[in-house]
């Protein structure tokens, strides 16, 4: 396991009540209030994700981010945004970007990346939706990891869906 970096990554995703996130590779919701927080939060930051989330963005890349993708299989697919086929050698060129802080990186999808790079990350952002919908892919539920303490949760309803924006922090921040 590769340890330069250390806890300096983030993680952002809108769940359901399941902690899923998607299905057929599609979002389960379609939320402006989420959007624009995930537009406000990765702006102007590098953005890492798999190969099945790359196929699922709406514009790629996505504008005013670094967008790196993570794939073992399909690296000569992809155009326009950065590819690694070595998550060693992603988080040593992540390690090597001279990063002002945390902020700076955002794993957005799907699960296996989750899980991958979980054990990097110090942040979570997560979107829950009171709602639960058939899902394929899950987010790793932060409420089960005990190493994970929720810190802020905003409430609000929009497209007659309760939400909660959430932060977590790894709690030995």
């Amino acid at each position: 396991m590769y340890s330069g970096f250390g806890n300096h990554m983030n993680l952002i995703a809108c769940v359901d009540n399941n902690w899923g996130i998607g299905c057929n590779n599609e979002l389960l919701f379609d939320i402006k209030a989420d959007k624009l927080m995930f537009k406000e939060y990765t702006s102007n930051k590098a953005i890492i994700m798999g190969y099945n989330t790359w196929n699922s963005l709406p514009i790629r890349p996505l504008p005013n981010r670094t967008n790196i993708v993570m794939s073992l299989r399909h690296t000569q697919d992809i155009v326009d945004a950065m590819v690694f086929d070595d998550y060693t050698m992603l988080l040593k060129h992540i390690s090597g970007r001279n990063l002002k802080n945390s902020d700076d990186v955002f794993v957005i999808g799907g699960q296996q990346i989750y899980e991958l790079f979980l054990p990097y990350c110090d942040k979570a952002y997560i979107t829950k939706v009171n709602a639960t919908k058939k899902a394929d892919t899950h987010f790793p539920n932060l409420d089960k990891l005990n190493d994970w303490k929720l810190i802020e949760c905003k409430e609000q309803n929009t497209q007659g869906y309760d939400i909660a924006f959430c932060k977590y922090l790894l709690s030995n921040n």
